[in-house]
């Protein structure tokens, strides 16, 4: 991006290292894969979102939006026929009413998200925008813990883990405002 290195984002990120330690320090030897996974994925997005930044100019968020999303879904359809080699179309296939849900949920949830978030990139850093992205896990958590009482195997380290990772994040934008307010 041609800016100043900043040290307070190798700092944020490297605070959010030991935190991530701690919450996938418990976990069954089955989800080591899915934390793999995961770690490859916040990467990739944290890259994505680095090269979106980059080319985000004269508001062209909408037009790389489409190529985005309607890139991921050809690539998607391309696969569904290896996924049916192993799952039947049957157990698939969505009712009526999961139209409405899977409608609304890519166009709400999704694009418009997508679209928005695209937009703020005009106004933020892409690290600041792929530390909100990457808290998503962390907001589905905290619905799985208040809406569906799902925290029977959670533990004092997890809960430590996911404190410092909030801490972290909040704190960021404080910093940032402050380092500003010194170079003014």
């Amino acid at each position: 991006m041609k800016r100043k290195f900043e040290w307070i984002e190798v700092v944020i990120g490297l605070i959010i290292v030991p935190a991530m330690i701690l919450i996938v320090n418990n976990i069954e030897d089955g989800y080591v894969i899915g934390v793999f996974l995961g770690l490859l994925s916040a990467f990739l997005a944290a890259i994505f979102t680095s090269l979106n930044k980059k080319y985000i100019v004269d508001g062209k968020e909408r037009i790389i939006s489409f190529l985005e999303l309607g890139g991921a879904w050809i690539f998607l359809s391309l696969l569904l026929p290896i996924y049916h080699m192993w799952q039947p179309i049957e157990a698939f296939w969505p009712s009526n009413m999961d139209w409405v849900y899977l409608l609304i949920l890519a166009l709400l949830c999704t694009t418009l998200a997508y679209v928005m978030a695209m937009k703020a990139l005009n106004y933020i850093s892409a690290f600041a925008s792929a530390l909100t992205i990457n808290l998503e896990p962390v907001y589905g958590i905290f619905l799985a813990v208040f809406l569906l009482k799902e925290h029977k195997e959670l533990n004092l380290e997890f809960y430590l883990g996911v404190v410092i990772i909030i801490a972290a994040v909040t704190i960021y934008p404080l910093l940032m405002r402050r380092r500003k307010r010194k170079l003014i």
